[in-house]
């Protein structure tokens, strides 16, 4: 497409200055009134021709600028888009950046928002702390003036209201002073009745937690004597079984053995036996547990403190029970 020939337009205002130049006036060889009204009237179609023309002339250059970029678009098929995957690519980069930053600026926005509110609130609480400060201070100044007003309108009767409250204090802090030394010369008296003194008390109290604490430990070395006799006593029950089943062996065996021993000496009693004795003394506690298997009946050995010792004696099964002093 060839773009349009511009040299063939024709324009007015060029021919009417070479017509006016050239040549003379249309006009001049009309005369009166109708060459006037003629003149009038190719003037007026003149100026509307021009006006024209003007305009005719802007759209023809538009109409130039819009070929021209039509023949761009159209004779540059290689050129690239002016829109693509690079351009969205930057559009949502932008506008990411853009969405990020408002948000930045939304929580910046809700913090000034937080610490103003929470200054307004402290400033709140300020002012009303200092509103009744003020009012405190204003209520005290009234009466403080009112007070000196009415004492110094009235000095006598104000003086004397002071001096009566004044005598009222006076006589009952004497009356209190009187009660304490009343009650300081009942318990100096009560003191000094006393056997043990100001301690007394508190030395009563501290032997009675030790005669407490002592009873205690006795009890309780009491009870554990008391099992300890309780299981030497079944040991004991059960020893002698096995000594009653032992004792037609042993006799067996010492009549086989008669020959042998016809020159030593024989206890008085044949039905006696080896026992063992215990004596055990501890501080305050004595147990005594003798373990017998003889059948004769006969007195507990007397106590021997301070040491314990087994002794061979002949005591019989009877006598086989614990003995604790008290």
């Amino acid at each position: 497409m060839e773009p349009l020939a511009v040299d063939d337009d024709i324009c007015i205002l060029k021919h009417e200055t070479a017509y006016t130049a050239a040549g003379e006036s249309p006009v001049s060889v009309c005369a009166g009134d109708e060459s006037v009204a003629s003149h009038f009237a190719l003037v007026t179609a003149y100026e509307d021709i021009k006006k024209r023309l003007r305009d005719t002339e802007r759209e023809n250059t538009l109409l130039r600028k819009r070929v021209k970029q039509l023949e761009d678009k159209l004779f540059r098929p290689d050129a690239p888009p002016s829109e693509g995957p690079q351009y969205v690519n930057k559009a949502f980069s932008a506008y990411r950046g853009i969405y990020i930053e408002k948000e930045d600026l939304q929580m910046e926005l809700n913090k000034l928002k937080k610490e103003k509110s929470e200054s307004e609130r402290l400033l709140t609480e300020q002012l009303q702390a200092k509103e009744l400060e003020l009012l405190q201070l204003r209520t005290e100044m009234e009466t403080s003036q009112g007070t000196v007003m009415k004492s110094l309108n009235s000095p006598q009767d104000y003086w004397q209201v002071d001096r009566v409250s004044t005598e009222q204090k006076i006589h009952q802090l004497q009356g209190e002073l009187e009660r304490m030394t009343l009650e300081n010369s009942r318990l100096l008296e009560r003191s000094g009745e006393e056997p043990h003194g100001l301690n007394g008390p508190d030395l009563d109290h501290t032997c009675d937690a030790k005669y407490k604490a002592r009873e205690r430990s006795m009890q309780q070395t009491y009870e554990a004597l008391s099992s300890e006799v309780t299981r030497l006593h079944s040991e004991l029950k059960h020893q002698t079984g096995l000594i009653r089943k032992l004792r037609p062996l042993i006799s067996e065996s010492r009549q086989g053995e008669t020959h042998l021993h016809t020159n030593t000496d024989v206890e008085p009693r044949s039905g006696l036996h080896h026992s063992w004795c215990i004596f055990e003394y501890k501080s305050i506690h004595l147990l005594h547990v003798c373990m017998s298997v003889c059948d004769y009946p006969a007195a507990l050995p007397p106590l021997l403190p301070f040491h314990t010792f087994s002794v061979c004696s002949a005591v019989p099964a009877a006598s086989c029970i614990p003995y604790i002093p008290l």
